[in-house]
């Protein structure tokens, strides 16, 4: 097993409110698909949680 995770904070205090992630098999998570794709895909969807966070 795999995992990957990145915070989501607060916008204006970057207290940590949570964490995004994702866990797989090894065999399945992987290479460039480990290393940059799901990193970037979960900075991005921390991103929009923590703008709806902070406006809604």
């Amino acid at each position: 097993m795999r995992g990957i995770a990145t915070p989501i904070r607060h916008r204006e205090t970057k207290e940590i409110l949570g964490t995004v992630g994702i866990t797989g098999p090894t065999s399945r998570i992987q290479g460039e698909v480990f290393h940059e794709e799901i990193p970037e895909l979960l900075r991005q969807n921390a991103d929009i949680i923590e703008v709806n966070i902070s406006y809604s």
